[in-house]
């Protein structure tokens, strides 16, 4: 990790440390609370960004360290492995995010193996998104299968973790109004029959096709992120060797707090980095400064594929200003890392969790 540009973009705030790249929206699946639905809906492979406009785009962008990859489910687009190898080579990202519904088993693995294999210093992390258990699981995503689909994807995943010290295998716990009632049993599944090196609990954001289903009894949400944070100190999540792995743990701690608070109403409590160190790029080359908001900063399309000319742009400008003066707050979890991390007024509570978290919780990291 490259401390110093981290430590320079922590006081500047100029350019982008977090991408979330979109880089389909096709999906087999139907997620009830899916707040991508519309895109999905009419998604166009005709439409996406190529591979050498991909390329054209992170030329003019500067060095970054985290990819986080987003759709539609991103292991349908083919050449995912050489839309990583192209961000790898041009911007040196040190982590990449993958989620993925575990539909496509063959394709994951082989996806895995390729970026693995390729870029040996680079850390992957893919994650498989589970909406509850067996019917459960199939009914919000719309398709009788899926849920043994994810397990047979798991399965065949996890044994690569002796092959690749690069790689590592997350859950995703996104909590709506159709899984709250068995979210303790969904996460102890993941628990107790699975080794997860990391396992997130999401709240459904942003305007699902069913409003409803982002509504959800008021203490759900503090009861699991507080079970999964006892579960982690226990030791029974495997978590990341070392620092990083360590800062992540109790970031996400500091996280579960804040995203609570706004959830319920709370008064703003940090600054949104968005569209300063946090980035979004649609599959059509619509850059965003984060997903929730609507308005975009422009399209790549429209300026010759170069992201300096929209970064830089009088909309991105004033959209900052926006976003600073109107103390923008959401349950973003990606955003807030950002917020959380690079921001200094916060750091003494993350380093406070670390505390604890080497106090109590046994070693079982991997690198």
């Amino acid at each position: 990790m490259n401390l110093g540009r981290i430590a320079s973009r922590m006081i500047r705030k100029d350019q982008p440390v977090q991408v979330i790249l979109f880089v389909t929206a096709r999906c087999n699946l139907r997620c009830k609370m899916c707040f991508y639905w519309e895109p999905i809906a009419t998604a166009d492979v005709h439409q996406e960004l190529t591979l050498d406009e991909l390329r054209t785009i992170s030329s003019t962008m500067a060095p970054f360290p985290w990819l986080l990859i987003g759709g539609g489910e991103p292991v349908i687009r083919k050449d995912l492995a050489d839309v990583v190898s192209v961000f790898v080579e041009q911007n040196e990202i040190e982590h990449v995010t993958i989620p993925s519904n575990g539909w496509y088993t063959d394709a994951t693995l082989e996806l895995v193996e390729t970026i693995c294999t390729r870029h040996p210093d680079l850390y992957l992390n893919l994650d498989l998104s589970l909406l509850g258990l067996e019917d459960v699981h199939d009914g919000i995503a719309r398709c009788e299968g899926a849920f043994e689909h994810w397990r047979r994807t798991y399965a065949a995943l996890a044994p690569l973790r002796a092959r690749f010290k690069n790689f590592g295998v997350g859950a995703i716990f996104p909590l709506s109004a159709d899984n709250q009632h068995q979210w303790r049993e969904s996460v102890d599944f993941l628990l107790d029959e699975h080794a997860f090196d990391s396992i997130v609990i999401g709240r459904t954001r942003g305007e699902p096709e069913d409003p409803a289903t982002a509504v959800f009894e008021p203490n759900v949400y503090s009861e699991a992120t507080a079970y999964l944070e006892n579960a982690v100190r226990q030791g029974r999540v495997l978590g990341f060797r070392g620092l990083v792995g360590a800062v992540i743990q109790a970031k996400d701690v500091v996280m579960h707090g804040i995203v609570d608070r706004i959830a319920r109403g709370g008064d703003f409590e940090l600054p949104c980095y968005a569209s300063r160190l946090s980035v979004v790029i649609s599959e059509r080359g619509v850059v965003r400064p984060c997903e929730i908001l609507g308005e975009d900063l422009g399209s790549l399309r429209d300026n010759e594929l170069d992201f300096q000319r929209v970064w830089l742009g009088e909309t991105a400008e004033r959209m900052r200003f926006d976003i600073i003066d109107k103390r923008c707050k959401c349950t973003h979890e990606c955003n807030l890392t950002t917020n959380i991390l690079f921001n200094p007024r916060i750091l003494p509570s993350v380093a406070g969790e670390m505390v604890k978290n080497t106090v109590t919780r046994p070693f079982r990291g991997r690198g």
